[in-house]
């Protein structure tokens, strides 16, 4: 009778540990099955570069020390799981090209426009990209042209479009509802209303401003295309180095060039780079870096940018 017992619980055992091993190996397929519509990282890409190009990048960077993608990473910048689903390539493209500062309008609009051109962006217009990124417009109307808290990396040309193809991946991801949103209750919206309404020049009663004066010095006019056009986010007017060229002291000056060569820094050399920035590549700075302006500032306006960079001693 002992042996029997003995004999019976030894295959119930091997039963069990047979079911377990049936029910590891279901989910285990289950994982990987394809209607779980996971999203394959090799697929998706952006200019010939791939979420997994990217997420070397986003690696290399330590961009997790700060930023968090499905809540993993540090919290001391936002979370960037479904930014690419909020304001899209040309918005990502954009501050990525210039860390430092948020992106302006202008800046923006022209990225989308290049990625319509190319076929990068499925978009009729610049108001159509808006219309299915909101994101990006209220960051430029909230944010654009002011100082962001990220470094201004120098991010290779390749690198900014393999982290776009990545952060396009991470908001394709079926996270089950993480992060989630942040709904303001009715009650702090009103006292939130009520603040803003009681602030000097503030509130939905406030009189819009009238719509500045150009000013009448081309150089002032320059400065003020400059921050429009987002130019001071790649370039210092004090002499520091960011992802392009200062503009410090620059006109007038010889320049050194990637080939060997050199230029001089004049009206022509200048309106040349800002019309066809890969003519010319400065010494130790990476070509493809800065769009063309070409057909997107007028002569008046390159002329003014000239002359602005021309009074910088």
């Amino acid at each position: 009778m002992d042996g029997r017992d003995e004999s019976r619980r030894r295959k119930i055992a091997l039963a069990a540990l047979g079911a377990m091993i049936v029910i590891w190996i279901a989910l285990g397929g289950a994982s990987f099955a394809s209607d779980r519509h996971r999203p394959d990282p090799d697929a998706v890409t952006f200019r010939g570069q791939s979420a997994v190009d990217g997420k070397k990048v986003f690696q290399a960077y330590s961009c997790m020390d700060c930023h968090t993608v499905v809540g993993n990473g540090a919290y001391f910048a936002p979370d960037l799981t479904f930014i690419y689903r909020d304001a899209g390539p040309a918005w990502v493209e954009a501050f990525l090209a210039s860390p430092g500062t948020w992106p302006t309008k202008a800046v923006v609009d022209m990225r989308i426009d290049m990625g319509r051109e190319k076929g990068e962006i499925a978009a009729l217009s610049v108001d159509d990209y808006y219309a299915k990124y909101p994101g990006a417009l209220r960051r430029v109307n909230e944010r654009g042209g002011k100082e962001s808290l990220m470094p201004n990396l120098p991010f290779r040309p390749v690198e900014v479009p393999a982290l776009v193809a990545f952060l396009e991946y991470t908001s394709k991801l079926d996270t089950h509802g993480w992060p989630a949103d942040i709904v303001a209750t009715p009650e702090s919206r009103a006292r939130a209303r009520a603040t803003l309404e009681g602030a000097p020049g503030q509130g939905a009663l406030a009189a819009a401003p009238a719509p500045p004066r150009p000013p009448a010095d081309p150089a002032a006019r320059g400065r003020a295309k400059a921050a429009e056009m987002g130019c001071t986010a790649c370039h210092s007017t004090d002499g520091r180095r960011l992802v392009g060229p200062t503009w410090k002291a620059l006109y007038g000056a010889e320049v050194s060039l990637a080939d060997g060569s050199a230029a001089r820094a004049d009206d022509a050399y200048l309106t040349e780079s800002i019309l066809d920035p890969n003519a010319k590549i400065v010494g130790s700075y990476s070509a493809s870096l800065m769009p063309s302006f070409r057909g997107r500032l007028g002569d008046a306006d390159v002329t003014d940018l000239v002359a602005y960079i021309q009074s910088l001693k």
